[in-house]
């Protein structure tokens, strides 16, 4: 195996377990080792850093203001809409028509008597 055989191989499994082709070759030349040993350090810094923490939240509404008052964001106009039933507007035609049609024409409002 070559070095650059070898990095493909590190490239898509990854460096831990390395197979027995690769592992031969790091054994044997100086700078895949260092490769080896350098990616084996970063891991091990990698795994010392802390996990990520929330920050407090007087920094989101510092944060907010600040972008407020550069224009950069602003509150959202809120507009009240009434919502009527959907439904109303596929059953209107009916209702009319059964108010004209099936009531007596005293009780209808659009033929007083």
């Amino acid at each position: 195996m070559r070095c650059k055989e070898v990095a493909e191989v590190i490239e898509q499994e990854g460096f831990s377990p390395l197979p027995d082709a690769a592992r031969g070759h790091v054994a044997g030349c100086a700078a895949c080792s260092a490769l080896i040993a350098d990616f084996e350090r970063i891991v091990e810094l990698a795994h010392e850093i802390p996990a990520e923490v929330e920050p407090p939240s007087r920094v989101w509404i510092s944060l907010r203001a600040r972008l407020e008052a550069e224009k950069i964001i602003s509150e959202p106009d809120y507009v009240v809409q009434t919502q009527s039933a959907p439904w109303i507007f596929h059953a209107t035609p009916s209702l009319y028509s059964y108010t004209t049609l099936c009531l007596p024409p005293d009780m209808c409002a659009t033929n007083p008597a």
